[in-house]
């Protein structure tokens, strides 16, 4: 069974730093055709009513509905020619296949791998754009300029990037710093942070002040109607934030895209050398390959087959994340000179990538990791990074107060875990680690009382479990084709969201649900990782009895080292198990 944070570091490698901050649901991009919305043969359809999926055949001699609902078993309903009802019942387990009549049985078969035909000859149904590179660039409209001379519209023959972003979005604050970069690089041209879909723009102000020199271009706020984010975001049919517009001197939109891809295109568009079409087709073929490779990446890791991450990275030297998962597994294997030697490269080469350094930062700084050579130092080094570039961040902090801890300082962890308890953003394990430092130095006291509210931060980059569009993203993950048919991702998924050890902020857990049947269904219900997923997701929907059910599958499945962990696990849900009343 893999490791559990391992498979949290991994979705964050295959799925979270993919995802951007989406946007509101008023500007949102419309979700994917539903899985099998759309028959791809003829006498048989697949639609979608309110989450049920319904699939029909009729071949002339029978007819054949097959309905799905997410959490509950397919029901068939089989008929003769003449109506006669053959078959009326649940069909999801071997039990009940065994009573379904020999004559349809091959047809239910037939009908029951139609809707992954169909998800694969869906095309995915995208916005409509109707701002594109090459277009004017929109009026700009402002409610309030934070920070530099205001830009009321844009000069024939200066450059201009504007970048939408928010104070809650985790990688518009890490996008931040290489933007300052870039402004001071290029004073010549004019760079508008445009802050939008704000829950609260009173704070912007304040984090604007207190970003400082990291944070020296314009900034600017879109107006009371939201008009920038209509009249470029939602026009363009981008989906998320950190959103970038290159306006060329032409005054007509030059590029668009993450901020973190503008060096070459700036650059370019500086020089007046910038081929739009050139450049997106580079980027497309660029973007095909790196899905493919993130397809594969889970699988190896979950396989810990380092030689083929090996090959990988050799193939792509500039693909951290590769370097990172191949960091993950040599910790799992516990190879810890060879992982440290890997984080220090990582290190140097990723001194801006928060999210990166501060999930190196968790991971060395465990009790089994601390005893190698140059283990907590580097810890440190990377927690304190991480914490440099993200602000008050409670999951940045904590881990920066753990590594002092390990490192024997508890003075400095219990200051960092302070600060910890004192963001907004701070849950009750940040609460219990502080009590547990106080408790190891010997101090009594409750923490100080959380100072004033402070203004909005970033959302901690390693959580999908406090994006509050997490859920949403992740069930329109479980519609795209590199993820759906794919277990390990999906398992993932679910498990990221009834993590006890890591609890996720209002978890759908009808998605967590749907993912870890989807992935079971794959494996055919022989891997214990995914049987223990979903165990704990029914477990979290408070079902004690499919709980134990699927939680007593995995044991069996269970490897010999695995096998204490699995029993552990059942234990704890047969202890919940109600009472059975006896009968007088």
């Amino acid at each position: 069974m893999m490791n559990r944070k391992l498979q949290r570091v991994i979705l964050s490698v295959v799925i979270g730093l993919a995802i951007p901050c989406s946007l509101g649901a008023e500007e949102a991009a419309p979700p994917s055709v539903a899985p099998g919305s759309t028959a791809t043969e003829a006498g048989s359809e697949a639609k979608q009513d309110n989450a049920t999926y319904t699939r029909a055949l009729a071949d002339g001699e029978h007819t054949l509905t097959l309905t799905t609902k997410p959490g509950q078993e397919e029901h068939l309903l089989a008929k003769d020619q003449a109506g006669k009802v053959l078959f009326d019942g649940p069909v999801s387990t071997e039990d009940q296949l065994a009573k379904v009549p020999a004559e349809i049985a091959p047809k239910l078969q037939q009908l029951q791998q139609k809707l992954t035909v169909a998800e694969a000859a869906e095309p995915e149904v995208a916005p409509k754009a109707t701002l594109h590179v090459g277009d004017p660039a929109p009026a700009l409209a402002v409610s309030k300029w934070i920070q530099g001379q205001a830009v009321e519209k844009f000069e024939p023959g200066k450059i201009y990037i504007v970048e939408f972003w928010a104070t809650w979005c985790g990688p518009c604050a890490e996008a931040i710093p290489h933007l300052n970069e870039l402004q001071k690089k290029n004073p010549e041209v004019t760079i508008i942070g445009m802050n939008c879909m704000e829950q609260d723009a009173s704070g912007v102000p304040a984090f604007v002040k207190k970003m400082g020199d990291k944070m020296q271009y314009r900034v600017a706020m879109d107006d009371a109607n939201g008009m920038m984010t209509k009249a470029w975001l939602t026009a363009a049919a981008q989906g998320g934030i950190p959103c970038t517009f290159v306006v060329g001197k032409d005054s007509k939109i030059a590029w668009i895209g993450h901020p973190m891809k503008l060096d070459v295109v700036l650059k370019e568009v500086v020089a007046g050398t910038f081929d739009a079409q050139k450049f997106a087709a580079a980027e497309q073929a660029e973007t095909a390959e790196a899905e493919d490779i993130q397809a594969q990446l889970a699988e190896l890791v979950s396989s810990s087959n380092l030689a083929a991450i090996d090959k990988l990275i050799q193939d792509h030297p500039k693909m951290a994340e590769l370097k990172q998962a191949k960091f993950m597994v040599l910790l799992q294997k516990k190879q810890y000179p060879e992982a440290i030697a890997l984080a220090e490269e990582l290190y140097a080469s990723q001194k801006d990538n928060a999210d990166l350094l501060y999930h190196m930062a968790l991971e060395l700084a465990t009790p089994e990791a601390r005893s190698a050579k140059g283990c907590l130092d580097l810890a440190l080094k990377a927690a304190l990074r991480a914490n440099e570039i993200t602000g008050p961040n409670p999951a940045v902090l904590s881990t920066l107060a753990r590594v002092h801890s390990l490192r024997g300082d508890l003075d400095k962890a219990i200051e960092f875990q302070t600060k910890a308890v004192e963001t907004e953003d701070a849950d009750n394990e940040n609460k219990k680690a502080l009590a547990e430092y106080r408790a190891q130095k010997g101090v009594a006291k409750d923490p100080a009382p959380p100072a004033a509210a402070s203004p909005a931060k970033p959302a901690p980059q390693d959580a999908p479990k406090t994006a509050a569009n997490t859920s949403a993203a992740y069930r329109q993950l479980l519609e795209k084709k590199e993820y759906k048919d794919n277990p390990n991702i999906l398992n993932l998924i679910a498990w990221a969201m009834v993590d006890p050890e890591l609890p996720f902020e209002n978890p759908d857990l009808d998605v967590a649900l749907t993912a870890a049947l989807r992935a079971n269904e794959i494996a055919k219900g022989n891997r214990s990782d995914i049987l223990d997923t979903l165990a704990r997701v029914y477990f979290t929907r408070g079902d004690v009895a499919k709980a134990i059910e699927f939680q007593t599958l995995a044991v069996e499945k269970a490897s010999e080292p695995e096998k204490a962990n699995a029993n552990k696990t059942l234990a704890q849900y047969q202890a919940k198990q109600p009472e059975k009343k006896s009968t007088p």
